[in-house]
């Protein structure tokens, strides 16, 4: 039996909505920061996580941002 795997568009990560299916059934808890459709910044994160945990995620992803651990090589 064949596993059938999804090869979207090279600009698919530009739609959100394609964003989170793709990351659908692969996290236990997340932390969503983003602008919604009036411009207005948003947040949402799962409940399973307290305010410092979220916090501590921002900052982890802050500083690995900063240190250019997404830059495309």
């Amino acid at each position: 039996m064949t596993k059938v795997i999804n090869f979207p568009d090279v600009n698919a990560a530009v739609n959100p909505d394609t964003v989170l299916e793709e990351a659908k059934n692969e996290y236990n808890s997340l932390v969503i920061i983003g602008w919604d459709k009036h411009g207005n910044l948003d947040a949402r994160a799962t409940t399973n996580l307290s305010a410092a945990e979220v916090y501590w995620l921002i900052s982890v992803f802050q500083q690995k941002l900063l240190q250019g651990d997404y830059l495309d090589d």
